[in-house]
């Protein structure tokens, strides 16, 4: 089990049982017509094995390539449209977290135990800041150009300049958790306090001043699940609403700018929703870690879910390039899945 699934809580064990049909196959709401477009997958493997698959992120880069974290590895990828994967292995050995892009030829990284902070170009040249004396949870660079963490430990939102200077802003309350950070088009930064009764969504400005919107008690047809954490992960739409999975409540959640919350419920049941990325219009795609799938929710509220190829391939991280297809690091198959949805 890799350190991103540890964050989410999601016990594999569970999906073990129930691993879903080997033909590639999608599944649309009942109340909805059934599917017109049908998904091209090709996978590539790792060359590094037991690499752990871009458990902890996956991101287009500012070179238009697809960049990753191999957990297990301690080394970053990157495969270029077409296939070509080229690792970059880290000196340190303390597991990589998140990746994130920055606004030049650069991403930057995190090593999820020790509290580093990791920059590099795009030809793979490393340098390394010691950021915080905590585990990092969430990473994201702003419009800016700093670069914002989650800290557990001292549960505070971290900001570090591009030249490592590191301020760090305490959350109204103990235990939130903070992960999952995303940066919006306004220069704010979008996270989640991902465990307590019912989780929250909170938003950070650049000068540090921190919002929370809690969430609303459990509704009675929910099925909870105690492994989820209340919330998963956040992407900002093109349009300006916040969407973020929900595996407590097995939903896909959104939330307008005047604050009203809808939800999608996921037909897969106990579908582990994890990761999720904004869409070119207005919509959404989020992997489904137990139940093998990915899916797409549309900006009008239909959820599509699609199978993926290959049984108990565990996807995690999910991302999109410029042409609108999906890679998706798969825990299970040590590999990087390209999706290619016709327009």
């Amino acid at each position: 089990m890799t350190q991103h699934s540890r964050r989410t809580g999601i016990n594999r064990s569970v999906f073990l049982c129930c691993v879903a049909s080997l033909a590639t196959g999608l599944i649309v709401m009942a109340s909805e017509p059934a599917a017109r477009a049908v998904p091209q997958f090709t996978v590539y493997k790792i060359p590094t094995a037991n690499s752990a698959s871009a458990g902890g992120g996956i991101v287009r880069g500012p070179d238009g390539n697809i960049w990753f974290a191999e957990e297990g590895a301690d080394k970053i990828g990157r495969i270029t449209t077409s296939g070509t994967i080229t690792e970059f292995e880290v000196p340190t050995k303390n597991g990589i977290g998140f990746i994130s892009s920055g606004r030049r030829d650069e991403l930057w990284f995190s090593e999820f135990a020790v509290g580093n902070i990791w920059h590099t170009t795009v030809s793979g040249a490393l340098q390394k800041y010691s950021a915080v004396n905590d585990a990092i949870y969430g990473l994201a660079v702003s419009s800016d150009g700093n670069i914002w963490f989650g800290e557990t430990g001292r549960n505070a939102i971290g900001r570090m300049t591009p030249d490592g200077h590191v301020t760090e802003f305490p959350l109204p309350g103990p235990g939130r958790h903070p992960t999952g950070l995303t940066p919006a088009s306004d220069g704010n930064i979008w996270f989640v306090e991902d465990y307590g009764e019912s989780g929250a969504l909170a938003r950070i400005t650049t000068e540090g001043r921190i919002t929370e919107y809690p969430r609303h008690l459990p509704h009675s047809n929910a099925t909870p699940h105690p492994a989820y954490p209340s919330i998963g992960y956040v992407a900002v739409a093109t349009d300006g609403s916040i969407w973020f999975t929900d595996p407590f409540r097995n939903q896909i959640s959104r939330r307008s700018a005047s604050g009203t919350i809808t939800e999608h419920a996921i037909p897969t049941p106990k579908s582990g929703s994890l990761d999720i990325v904004a869409g070119r219009n207005g919509d959404v795609w989020f992997s489904e870690t137990e139940g093998n799938k990915f899916g797409h929710v549309s900006v009008q509220g239909t959820m599509t879910e699609y199978k993926l190829p290959t049984p108990a391939s565990f996807p995690e991280a999910i991302s999109i390039d410029s042409d609108g297809n999906m890679w998706i690091g798969c825990d299970g198959t040590n590999s990087i899945l390209k999706v290619s949805m016709p327009h």
